[in-house]
């Protein structure tokens, strides 16, 4: 059932993500594998969430090549990524990671945590994952997971690592060239950024859709409004920038593969920062990125990244806070000025690049600390 993803139908309005038709459940040989970054909080508070950030997207982006194509279930968390991965291909996955592991040790001084746990344990254990996908444009898609069996999981790796997570493999690696970091920190049209987190108890994902629906009522009435990515608002780094940023994921190493990087950075920049003649089509693609974003989705929490005013911001605190009291979630939620943006991008055509999205100065992991910390203080 190597290709049971491909093969789900999938749909694209994101009101619908407790409907249970739409999906489907994790074949039983397949593996749950998770990063993050161990002690990200104190990462962040040195200022650092923009290398946090960027090792997360970096375990998406090496997988993928390791996949070669194939499509399977995935989610970016912020400070780390959730995927369901075939058995076929584990292995390979495996020494990916660990190399990972060890680029973030030496490249950035962090250290990426990898996880493993079989679905079937998961299964085992009482708790289920289901997949669907949802569509963000016509031709991309993203995956919703429901069940509780993920949260069980990242338990399972934080509480018993000896078990369950990867040690490092010593090597000199490489990010692929398709993750990049090359557009500004996106500055918010209404006020402020938010970050938020909504865990239903029980995993209840029916409790996630009436509160994302609340939401979006406040956002006018529709989350396409308060993407936080607009076009108007994307500027390019500064050549320099860029090239330091990236350089990091080459281990320092002067490699064919990173001069092929260098080529793509100064090619970029003469398109996107000088807005010169480029051969490929820089306006068509820049017009893309809106509607090829994760600021909306389901991993067992449901995840938002919205621009919002302190009004809407006040609005929605209220309504978290009610339904919290209410016994029916945990939440957490942060304000910033600006979204990060991180770039997959496999092609340039519509459907061939996806942006991962994040608030600044902490963003999804800052939210997570309150939900922890919630979590913990009702338990």
């Amino acid at each position: 059932m190597n290709n049971f993803y491909e093969q789900l139908v999938g749909f694209d309005q994101f009101a619908k993500l407790a409907n249970t038709s739409l999906y489907a459940d994790a074949p039983d040989d397949w593996f749950v594998v998770l990063s993050d970054i161990s002690g990200s909080t104190a990462a962040i508070e040195s200022g650092r969430y923009r290398d946090v950030n960027l090792l997360g997207a970096a375990s998406i982006a090496v997988v993928q090549n390791v996949l070669e194509g194939e499509s399977v279930p995935f989610s970016f968390g912020g400070d780390g990524a959730t995927f369901l991965v075939p058995p076929g291909k584990l292995e390979q996955v495996k020494i990916a990671l660990q190399k990972l592991m060890q680029l973030a040790q030496k490249s950035y001084s962090l250290n990426l945590r990898v996880g493993i746990v079989p679905v079937r344990e998961v299964q085992d254990a009482g708790q289920k994952i289901l997949v669907a996908k949802f569509k963000i444009n016509s031709l991309s898609s993203i995956a919703m997971i429901k069940g509780g069996g993920l949260s069980w999981a990242e338990k399972k790796i934080k509480t018993e690592s000896a078990k369950y997570c990867l040690s490092v493999i010593e090597s000199n690696f490489e990010v692929p060239n398709q993750l990049s970091c090359r557009w500004q920190p996106v500055k918010s049209s209404r006020g402020r950024v938010l970050s938020l987190l909504v865990q239903p108890r029980e995993n209840n994902v029916a409790v996630a859709a009436e509160i994302s629906s609340a939401i979006e009522t406040v956002c006018d009435g529709s989350f396409e409004t308060s993407n936080p990515i607009r076009n108007s608002k994307l500027k390019y780094n500064s050549l320099f920038r860029m090239l330091r940023r990236e350089r990091k994921l080459h281990g320092g190493k002067l490699t064919s593969v990173f001069f092929k990087r260098v080529f793509e950075i100064v090619l970029c920049w003469w398109a996107f920062k000088l807005k010169l003649p480029a051969p490929f089509p820089a306006n068509d693609y820049k017009s893309q990125l809106q509607s090829h974003t994760d600021y909306r989705k389901y991993d067992d929490v449901l995840r938002l990244i919205l621009d919002c005013s302190p009004d809407q911001i006040l609005k929605i605190r209220t309504l978290l806070q009610s339904s919290f009291d209410k016994g029916d979630i945990f939440f957490g939620m942060h304000e910033s000025t600006h979204a990060l943006m991180t770039c997959l991008v496999e092609s340039i055509q519509p459907g061939g690049h996806i942006h991962f999205v994040d608030g600044s100065d902490g963003g999804y992991a800052v939210a997570a600390k309150q939900l922890k910390l919630q979590i913990a203080n009702r338990l």
